[in-house]
């Protein structure tokens, strides 16, 4: 019998339909007792886990020195940062060098304050981003 034919023979029979519906106060888990409110989980909690363990991922595969898609962006920065600071050591150049070395000294003159280290991370980013 499919469920239209049990709501029909139900109003035939003049039957009403009953719900229940259960009121988690706690639940039980492992030996732990936990409020109903951890039960709710909404989308932005699910992405931000997401990226907690592609986070988690990305760490596991940079320290064991294996390129995935996750890693290879931190292995061409780290990379980078390695010829940059060899360009800075010495006079060797090369064009990419010479767009951070400009932007350095542009940002130095402007702010005339030492730069922090997230602010170039995310200045280098995007000249990775302009000059493909």
């Amino acid at each position: 019998m499919c469920i239209r034919d049990r709501y029909a023979f139900m109003e035939k029979t003049n039957i009403l339909h009953v719900v229940y519906e259960l009121k988690f106060t706690h639940f039980y888990d492992n030996g732990a007792v936990y409020n109903p409110s951890m039960l709710d989980i909404g989308k932005s909690r699910i992405i931000q886990r997401l990226c907690d363990c592609a986070n988690y991922l990305t760490a596991v595969a940079v320290s064991a020195h294996y390129p995935t898609p996750l890693s290879v962006k931190y292995f061409t920065l780290s990379s980078f940062w390695n010829l940059f600071s060899f360009t800075l050591a010495t006079d060797y150049n090369f064009e990419r060098a010479l767009i951070v070395k400009e932007a350095l000294v542009k940002a130095a003159r402007e702010k005339k304050e030492p730069i922090q280290k997230e602010e170039f991370i995310s200045d280098l980013e995007c000249l990775f981003a302009e000059y493909p």
